[in-house]
């Protein structure tokens, strides 16, 4: 085997021995091995380092440049290393290498195993169901996962790749964690074998990870090897026999500088509230004489102020800034607390700052411009429409919170009692609302689409899945309400629709409730 093929590894073996102790010696022996074991118990679990790379990789599965690597023995009673099912030196061994740059987090596996037992195996095809199981395929077939998380967010992301192999390609998915995987991603890898060795190496975006990558950032990750046996043997078959993987599982730290690094951007809200700690709010003076006639005025004129005044840019700064400028002035000042006029004053203030809170907390809804373009051959008129979008938003979002599974032709009912209009009117209202809804959650630029994005963000989800959950969700009930939805062998619930659109966009039913949620809580009347 070329010595370019496999990076340079140490390896340590304990020899056997046997010497004869005096019995007297016999106690010395037993407190030093005592000793050495109480040592061995206290263990401080470290991150992996994690070194820079030397210069731009070259991703082929040869594992020339990973001479500085830090490395990963992944064996059977190792440091951070678990495992199932029984794994020797001549069945399995494996190494992990690890490095950064500024662009890349590398991943490198070198793999020792008597039997290859190879298969591509797509995120959608990974679960396989007979004879009352469900079993995960990718346990089955030698694979090597990657899961990398920032401790900060929720959830990471996983990628599963296989090695080449004879006929079989190397293969590679992945995605965000509890999330459809896809092999769509922007990871390069590539993979060599010979004989019973074979590689990895893989380099992974961070941008892809959501990662802005810094000296000494430690992150949680895992790394995972499935050891199968059986190349030979249909899955059938495979199911009945146990399946044997190792892991390690800890924090690695990434070390160095590497060139082109940059330091982290500060955020938009980190300069306002820098901004905020630096700004000097001033102090109201006191002990300032004051007429009763300037008072007097004063208290007119704050009892006066109309209910559509707003202090914006905080009630207690606002009213410290004008206390100062109105005493600068001459025409009003601060006093002492015991003094009634100054008392007057602050009590009107209070007022002003009531009203304002008052009105900030009332929430405007607008419903959507394109709500005119809807049903407009009816003779809808503009109270119609809106009464109709209200009606359906205000009984959607109760029968998603209050879980209630509802016949869904109900839902043009209550919107025609709702909005004082009749069923038919109301009917094909909502099937232009669904055809346009569904045609606005998929354009970027629509307000729909950008709302949607982030609210499924905000949940930790694939940014493709609200999409795909409204627009599913739209199409199957329009093709409900087109029929005749008043047939009984036809007839669906709102339960049904929405189990349905999360299926297809990988949500769970609970999940596809809460977006529906946030969804709709924004269009509901105020």
């Amino acid at each position: 085997m070329p010595n370019s093929f496999f990076p340079p590894t140490k390896k340590f073996q304990f020899r056997k021995f046997s010497c004869d102790v005096p019995i007297y010696s016999a106690t010395i022996v037993a407190a030093i091995l005592l000793y050495l074991l109480n040592l061995c118990t206290i263990i401080v679990v470290e991150a992996a380092e994690v070194p820079t790379a030397p210069k731009l990789m070259l991703i082929d599965g040869g594992l020339r440049e990973w001479v500085r690597a830090g490395h990963l023995p992944v064996i059977p009673g190792g440091a951070q290393v678990s495992l199932r099912g029984a794994f020797t030196d001549d069945d399995h061994e494996a190494d992990i290498y690890l490095m950064w740059d500024a662009g890349f987090l590398y991943v490198a596996a070198l793999v020792k195993d008597d039997v290859v037992d190879v298969a591509q195996v797509s995120a959608s095809e990974r679960i396989w169901e007979g004879d009352g199981m469900r079993k995960d395929k990718m346990f089955f077939y030698d694979h090597f996962r990657i899961f990398v998380r920032d401790p900060n967010v929720p959830l990471g992301f996983d990628v599963w790749s296989s090695p080449i192999r004879d006929q079989v390609r190397p293969y590679m998915w992945g995605g965000r964690q509890r999330h459809p995987g896809s092999t769509q991603i922007p990871v390069q890898f590539g993979s060599m074998s010979a004989e019973n060795v074979y590689t990895f190496e893989l380099s992974i975006p961070w941008s892809w990870l959501e990662i802005f990558p810094q000296t000494d950032l430690k992150l949680e990750a895992m790394f995972l090897l499935t050891d199968a046996d059986q190349p030979k043997m249909d899955m059938g078959e495979k199911v009945l026999l146990p399946t044997s993987h190792i892991l390690w599982r800890g924090q690695i730290q990434l070390k160095g500088t590497p060139p082109g690094h940059k330091t982290p951007p500060v955020s938009a809200v980190d300069r306002i509230e820098e901004k905020i700690k630096k700004r000097k709010v001033p102090k109201i003076k006191r002990d300032v004489a004051i007429s009763k006639s300037d008072s007097t005025e004063q208290k007119k004129t704050t009892d006066q102020v109309p209910e559509d005044m707003v202090i914006v840019a905080g009630d207690e700064f606002a009213m410290n800034q004008n206390a100062v400028d109105l005493s600068a002035s001459g025409s009003m000042s601060v006093t002492s607390e015991t003094d009634p006029a100054a008392n007057e004053y602050m009590e009107a203030l209070t007022r002003l700052a009531a009203i304002n809170r008052k009105l900030l907390a009332k929430r405007v809804v607008v419903p959507p411009t394109w709500l005119s373009d809807l049903a407009a051959e009816k003779g809808l008129s503009k109270a119609q429409r809106d009464s109709l979008f209200f009606g359906l938003t205000t009984f959607l979002h109760r029968l998603v919170k209050q879980k209630i599974d509802s016949r869904t032709h109900m839902l043009v009912i209550d919107m025609a009692n709702y909005a004082g209009t009749r069923r038919d009117q109301a009917r094909v209202f909502l099937l232009d609302f669904l055809r346009r809804l569904a045609k606005n959650v998929e354009l970027p630029e629509n307000p729909e689409h950008t709302r949607l994005l982030a609210e499924v963000r905000g949940m930790g989800l694939a940014d493709e899945s609200g999409v795909v959950l409204v627009s599913t969700l739209c199409t199957n009930a329009m093709e409900y309400f087109e029929a005749n939805y008043f047939e009984q062998r036809k007839a669906t619930t709102t339960d049904a629709l929405l189990k349905k659109a999360a299926r297809k966009s990988g949500m769970s039913f609970a999940q596809a409730r809460s977006l529906s949620l946030i969804f709709l809580e924004e269009w509901l009347p105020p």
